[in-house]
């Protein structure tokens, strides 16, 4: 929907759509007020377009959408990485490296680290038992009890 104004000559005014987010587009003899990007028309102003409130969002299912005036943006969650928007994919949190060093969030003397969607877990390994949240050996654990 567009405000016109008719005239007998071509508009040269920009100044003819006053309201805030709206441009004017001359034309021959009249002008529309027309809403930039990312702002609709309703009740004769220009409104923010509420993207992430659509039925389907435009970012990816394992991203947050954030409002933004006039605009959105796409931000995968954590434990993904991607642009948000076309795509997020897990990270592999456990072969994950910089650098060419491998940032293995479990210790490898202790633990195995498991990939899961959208993070990971550590368990341990052969003799060692979990201690809240770190692998401890057997005799130490039993020793450090006593």
């Amino acid at each position: 929907m567009h405000n016109k104004s008719s005239d007998t000559a071509t508009l040269s005014r920009t100044d003819a759509c006053a309201g805030s987010n709206e441009v004017c587009e001359n034309t021959p003899g009249e002008h529309e007020c027309l809403c930039v990007e990312g702002f609709e028309r309703v009740d004769g102003g220009c409104v923010d377009v509420e993207e992430c409130s659509a039925a389907v969002s435009p970012c990816d299912e394992k991203a947050t959408c954030t409002e933004l005036d006039g605009s959105y943006q796409c931000d995968c969650n954590a434990g993904y990485n991607g642009d948000g928007i076309l795509y997020c994919f897990d990270i592999d949190e456990c072969v994950a490296s910089v650098n060419g060093t491998i940032l293995n969030p479990c210790n490898p003397d202790y633990a195995k680290c498991t990939n899961t969607d959208g993070g990971f877990e550590c368990s341990c390994i052969g003799g060692y038992v979990r201690n809240k949240t770190v692998a401890w050996e057997e005799d130490a654990a039993e020793n450090a009890a006593a």
